[in-house]
C-alpha cells in the first residue's frame, strides 16, 4: 500500500515508522540527521540524533529500533553510507531484509517506510520499488509527501 502524507502526521495508525538514515556521526556525538524524513525526526522526536549515533557506535549501519514516540518504535532504515553519496540500491535491499527480520522478531505487524533512496538519494520510485517490493510484504506502506 502507498500513501501520500507527512510521516509525522500518519504514525499513529503503525507499530512503527522507518526513518531514512545514513551511517555517519558527527564531532558532537550525534548521528547526521540534516534531510528529508531523518531531519524531520531529529526535529520531531528530542534526542533521536544522540539515541541513533549510539546505536551506530555499538551496531553498525544497519537497521535497528533507535527510538519511540507515543509508543511507536522508530526504526534506523539505512540507505546511504554517508550522508553526501547517493543512496545505494544494494544497502536498500539488505535494510529491507533486515526489517522483515526485525519485524518477524518484535511482532511489528504494521510499519510506515518513506520510499527508501528516492528523495535525497536520488533513485528512482520505480526503479527501488521493483527490487523491494519482492522483500517486503503487506505489513509495510509506503509514504511520500
Amino acid at each position: 500500500m502507498e500513501l501520500r502524507g507527512s510521516i509525522f502526521k500518519e504514525y499513529t495508525n503503525y507499530n512503527a515508522i522507518c526513518i531514512t538514515t545514513n551511517g555517519i556521526i558527527k564531532n558532537n556525538g550525534r548521528a547526521v540527521m540534516g534531510a528529508g524524513v531523518a531531519k524531520a525526526c531529529r526535529d520531531t522526536v528530542k534526542d533521536s540524533d544522540l539515541n541513533l549515533a549510539k546505536l551506530l557506535k555499538k551496531n553498525g549501519n544497519c537497521v535497528q529500533i533507535f527510538d519511540e514516540l507515543n509508543n511507536v518504535k522508530i526504526i534506523a532504515f539505512p540507505t546511504k553510507n554517508n550522508w553526501r553519496d547517493n543512496s545505494d540500491i544494494e544497502l536498500i535491499k539488505k535494510s529491507c531484509e533486515q526489517l522483515v527480520e526485525l519485524m518477524n522478531l518484535n511482532g511489528i505487524d504494521s510499519i510506515l517506510l518513506p520510499r527508501p533512496g528516492c528523495t535525497n538519494g536520488n533513485l528512482s520510485w520505480n526503479y527501488v520499488k521493483s527490487i523491494i517490493k519482492p522483500i517486503l510484504d503487506n505489513r509495510v506502506t509506503f509514504i511520500s509527501r
